[in-house]
């Protein structure tokens, strides 16, 4: 028996069950792969029958026979070579785990190459890497410091495809549900050729090369493979995460969240999806002992995160205990609480704005200085009535954004109906406000109409980096504060205040229906960050329209079929073509085409720049 390598120099990472094959027969080992070497023990007590170091290791491969599962570690003993056969279903596992270390080997595989080329980047910029092709895995290493980044290990590789459109590209099919990934290089045939050539010598793996091509709007809508359509990636959970990575100096920010399939991560400025794993590929949460707002995600091939939780942030108690569902509360009530509370004849309901059915809105004051709006209900409100005001009320609870007006205060143990105070906005509610512009014949500029739009396109902006998806955004949920700051409130009351901006069709819910995104219509209310800009479109032509209803002349009931024949808003009278570009690029029918938060932000600040340049 080879000398086994000291136990405390050594630490166990994978274990297989594998057949050892002798002159013996065959008999079962457990055969682990180490840091610093392979072991193997017996399975029935446990024992170590053997170990050895990297450095003692010639080679890894298939058995040349071809036969099935079968593979051989030549070993260099004393000065002889000893082969050892054994097998495994998890042949491919086995070998591409052993030669992550074959830098160690005694007999190094020669001719490792390496190419300078770019990832691109699911911000949609390309980085510069190195690409090194090794015995088990395409490699990416950081171009200065030649550290590695990642690994792409061959055995996961489901194909590589062409890409039409984008000079040098290679497209990656990858682990198990097609996630796409885009690398650019001079020479990439023979990064190509590199990989089939190692992956087929080393563990005898056939890569995929497609000879179809793809394009880079089809790479964009199919990069997360099987997982890309909104379903896989709306949130029931979201928690804001410290990650911690060799890639970035410094913690980074990002939103953790957790669908019904998927868990993957956002960013908080942009909403986009930077990483997304399948559930069934997670093996642990595992909390550090001693710091409780840190933690670690482990994936089934050994991957693992590093992450931390503020002690306090929106919508996230623990990963592990606490849950966020995008602004909403279990028990909204309750979330209201969280907010100061007065005393019984604090708030003073001074001048009615608007009243329905059962809901009021009331400018105020609470003590004596300070102006309030306040949200209520009659006296004769329905539970369910109530209900609608506390959850609605609830959503932007611990806001905080120079373009979104969140709950100040709240009464909910009254022994009359419940009050939600906000900052006053002196100007009111941006549809009225509009609404009496247009009927007094006093328009708008173009250029504070555009104003109005960047203002509510950064305050959907922070909600979605928080999570929230606002589901009704239109001019009638926006207030105009002194400064003509519009800010984005929540939807409490709008159904009973503004009921004809709100139908009923097949259910009885009333829904704003003609603001919503045809996937959301076609999908039973489906609501993503997506169908939030679909609506934003619509919120900008009530702007270039001072307030006019949208679809007038379409039948509620015809409102679907017409989106999908193609049909959108019409260009209003007098509003330029560089604002009605920008609605219409909004209403795309497939939703990751429609612009981002940077793109919608960026044009409508140079937009509104460019018109201030003619005043």
């Amino acid at each position: 028996m080879v000398p086994p390598v000291p136990t405390k120099d050594n630490v166990d990472l994978e274990c297989f069950l594998v057949t050892k094959h002798s002159w013996k027969g065959k008999y079962k080992r457990i055969l682990s792969i180490g840091t610093a070497g392979i072991s193997t023990y017996n399975p029935d007590k446990f024992d170590l029958t053997n170990r050895w170091t990297y450095s003692d290791i010639i080679a890894a491969a298939p058995n040349k026979s071809n036969i099935p599962n079968e593979f051989v570690l030549t070993i260099k003993k004393d000065k002889k070579l000893d082969s050892i056969k054994l097998s495994s279903e998890y042949r491919n596992d086995i070998l591409s785990s052993i030669l992550k270390y074959y830098k160690e080997f005694a007999d190094k595989p020669k001719n490792v190459q390496r190419f300078n080329g770019y990832k691109y980047h699911w911000s949609g910029i390309t980085l510069p890497t190195v690409l090194e092709v090794t015995p088990c895995s395409l490699d990416q290493l950081d171009p200065t410091t030649n550290e590695l980044l990642t690994s792409y290990m061959y055995k996961d590789i489901e194909g590589i495809i062409g890409i039409s459109d984008y000079e040098g590209g290679i497209v990656m099919a990858y682990g198990g549900f097609s996630r796409l990934h885009l690398f650019k290089a001079d020479n990439h045939h023979e990064i190509v050729q590199n990989i089939a050539q190692r992956s087929s010598q080393f563990l005898s793996i056939e890569t995929k090369i497609l000879k179809s091509q793809i394009t880079l709007d089809q790479f964009e809508r199919q990069r997360f493979g099987k997982f890309s359509d909104d379903q896989f990636q709306t949130s029931m959970t979201e928690f804001t995460v410290q990650k911690i990575s060799n890639r970035h100096p410094e913690p980074v920010k990002r939103i953790l969240c957790l669908t019904e399939t998927t868990l993957l991560e956002r960013d908080p400025q942009t909403y986009s999806v930077c990483t997304l794993r399948p559930l069934s590929d997670v093996f642990a949460l595992i909390r550090d002992k001693d710091n409780l707002q840190k933690f670690c995600i482990e994936y089934k091939n050994g991957i693992v995160y590093s992450m931390s939780t503020p002690k306090s942030s929106h919508g996230n108690a623990s990963s592990f205990g606490g849950a966020s569902t995008g602004g909403r509360s279990a028990d909204p009530k309750e979330k209201l609480r969280r907010i100061p509370s007065v005393q019984p004849g604090a708030l003073i309901c001074q001048h009615l704005i608007k009243e329905g059915t059962y809901g009021r809105i009331y400018a105020g004051k609470l003590g004596d200085s300070c102006d309030v709006l306040i949200k209520t209900v009659v006296d004769g409100a329905s539970l369910t009535q109530v209900a609608c005001l506390l959850q609605d009320a609830s959503m932007l609870i611990g806001v905080a954004h120079l373009n979104v007006l969140p709950p100040l205060l709240a009464n909910t143990d009254l022994p009359g109906p419940p009050e939600i105070a906000y900052p006053y906005p002196s100007k009111g509610n941006l549809k009225i406000f509009l609404q009496k512009s247009r009927e007094m014949n006093s328009p708008l500029s173009t250029r504070q109409l555009v104003e109005f739009g960047l203002h509510v396109s950064k305050g959907l902006a922070h909600l979605h980096s928080l999570g929230i998806i606002h589901k009704d955004i239109a001019t009638r949920n926006c207030y105009l504060d002194i400064d003509a700051h519009v800010k984005i409130c929540d939807n409490a009351l709008s159904r009973d205040l503004f009921p004809d901006d709100y139908h009923c069709v097949g259910d009885n819910e009333n829904r704003p229906l003609k603001w919503m995104a045809l996937e959301s219509l076609q999908k039973k209310y489906f609501y993503t960050t997506y169908s939030d800009i679909w609506s934003l479109g619509v919120f900008f032509w009530e702007l270039a329209t001072l307030a006019m209803p949208p679809f007038e002349e379409v039948d509620i009931f015809e409102l679907m079929p017409y989106l999908a024949d193609g049909f959108r808003l019409g260009q209003p009278i007098n509003c330029p073509d560089e604002f009605f570009t920008v609605m219409s690029c909004c209403w795309l029918v497939e939703p990751k085409q429609r612009p981002s938060f940077p793109q919608l932000v960026a044009y409508l600040q140079d937009f509104h720049e460019d018109l201030g340049k003619y005043i």
